[in-house]
């Protein structure tokens, strides 16, 4: 049986439960909650507490048995506490405002957009998305909210991990760089990343006396001429490029090219 089915649901008082026809139904302070159940669950009242039970041995009634007890944890967390659905509304101009059960929302349109507040836990994530969607926050609106920037990070760190387990396994110098809008970074550290070697960056006196824009492929290209350099001077010469899951073009490709060229072997 599911681990999650295992655990029991405290039913709290003033909380009453009915199981009939298929149908369960859980009543408490704040209403009422029904919800069909599924054929291959249990679902017994136990005193004060409920327990799910899959029905024979398949995966799948195993597998609902701890879905079933979720969702019925749910219905009496609903009677009893509520239920709360936090959106974040992110754009220039843009307000929500709640009038009863219903979300009054100015999204830039002409007129102002009225979405009903559905009651049950499970329907307000659905509404939630649906919201989305019909006010096309898609992709283009995600990339403006940020959350396409966030999942577009969180794949790069991943990449950048894989590398530098490839890189330490085989006992190589890295060469790791770094960049952000304004300024580019290169390190050389150890295998296992616990000791800079040397390090450069457009941030370094000499480099901003000789730029005035920090974030453009020249800017890379010298900073990729200071760190082969300052890694000769420590007698390194073959490296592992670390690109810190950037993809290997405009400025992080400049910098590695001109590495190359100044004598950084990798």
């Amino acid at each position: 049986m599911s681990r999650i089915a295992k655990i029991p649901i405290d039913l709290p008082k003033g909380v009453e439960v009915s199981i009939a026809s298929g149908q369960i139904s859980v009543k408490g302070p704040l209403g009422t909650i029904e919800r069909a159940a599924d054929p291959n669950v249990a679902v017994e009242t136990n005193g004060a507490q409920l327990q799910c039970k899959a029905l024979g041995n398949s995966r799948h009634a195993n597998a609902m048995s701890g879905t079933m007890r979720a969702l019925v944890a749910n219905m009496v967390a609903g009677v009893t506490k509520g239920f709360e659905k936090r959106l974040a509304l992110v754009g220039v101009g843009f307000r929500a405002q709640a009038q009863g059960d219903k979300l009054n929302l100015s999204l830039g349109f002409s007129h102002p957009v009225v979405q009903q507040m559905p009651r049950a836990r499970a329907l307000q994530g659905q509404g939630s998305a649906l919201q989305r969607r019909d006010h096309h926050f898609e992709r283009d609106q995600e990339e403006v909210t940020g959350q396409a920037m966030i999942d577009k990070n969180l794949a790069r760190l991943r990449r950048a991990r894989q590398t530098r387990l490839r890189i330490r396994a085989v006992g190589a110098v890295r060469l790791t760089v770094h960049r952000t809008n304004g300024h580019i970074y290169a390190q050389l550290t150890s295998a296992a990343g616990d000791k800079i070697i040397a390090s450069a960056s457009t941030l370094e006196k000499d480099v901003r006396s000789q730029l005035k824009n920090g974030g453009n492929r020249k800017a890379a290209e010298i900073v990729g001429q200071r760190i082969a350099v300052k890694g000769k001077e420590k007698g390194i010469e073959k490296v592992a490029f670390d690109r810190a899951g950037y993809k290997y073009h405009g400025r992080v490709k400049a910098l590695a090219d001109a590495a190359r060229a100044s004598g950084l072997k990798f």
